[in-house]
């Protein structure tokens, strides 16, 4: 696989990564992982300090929300990226 492949392939999954995000499935996804988020913060708010072992389940659901979201935005972003870096190239 060339490089010039490569960046083709980094573009069209950026598309399908928009795509997905605007689908049903994934604004369903994309609403789960915020409630997930909202619902693990407000329990942190209100959790006994001293339990470790929650707290840091707890955390652990907010950082999987915020990675899900995080992946799914930099693979839209690289696409769009190498999208103008391909396009400033053939012009």
């Amino acid at each position: 696989m060339t490089d010039l492949d490569n960046q083709y392939d980094t573009v069209r999954v950026g598309d399908r990564l928009r795509e997905f995000k605007s689908s049903k499935e994934g604004k369903f996804l994309w609403k789960k992982a915020d409630d997930d988020a909202e619902w693990a913060k407000e329990e942190l708010s209100k959790c006994d300090p001293t339990d470790s072992k929650l707290i840091m389940e707890l955390q652990n659901k907010v950082e999987i929300s915020r990675l899900f979201k995080a992946w799914i935005s930099e693979g839209i972003q690289s696409g769009d990226n190498t999208f103008q870096q391909l396009k400033s190239v053939e012009v």
